[in-house]
Parts: C-alpha cells; structure tokens; sequence
C-alpha cells in the first residue's frame, strides 16, 4: 500500500457526500489510526447521551492494535466499498 493510494482516497471522501454517520465514524477511526496509531486519548465518558466526541474515540479505539499500513488499507477499501 502507498501512502498515494491512501492520500487519493482521503481527497475522495471529500469530494463524495457520505451521508451515512456509521460510514463516517468507521472512516474516521481507520484515518486516525492509520495516521496516529493506536489511541492515547482519555476516555470521555457520555454524561447522559454518547457525544460526537465519545463516537469518535469510539470508533478510533476500535481499531486498537491494528497496524497503521493496515489501517491505511482498510480506510482505501472501505472508501472505494463506499462510493461504489
């Protein structure tokens, strides 16, 4: 996988309108963890309802233990599912 491949699909999201917040999330948690690694942040804890905060860490942590370049070929694979 080249970081092209991975840069070209990031410019593709943008282009496309994803509608879908279950799409987005799992987009954003394979991007974070393709480009920061696993995730060190602090739990942010739902007061009474989950938060876009908690989803995004949620969707990050998800992917704990998954290496960046396989990270990365996942984000390009879900993006292409996607758009197809």
């Amino acid at each position: 996988m080249s970081s092209n491949e991975f840069d070209n699909a990031v410019k593709l999201v943008k282009m496309v309108d994803i509608d879908d917040e279950d799409n987005l999330l799992m987009l954003y948690g394979l991007y974070k963890q393709a480009l920061q690694g696993d995730c060190q942040d602090f739990h942010p804890f739902p007061l009474i309802c989950k938060t876009k905060r908690y989803d995004r860490w949620s969707a990050w942590n998800k992917n704990k233990g998954m290496s960046r370049e396989d990270a990365m070929k996942n984000y390009v694979k879900q993006v292409y599912k996607l758009i197809e």
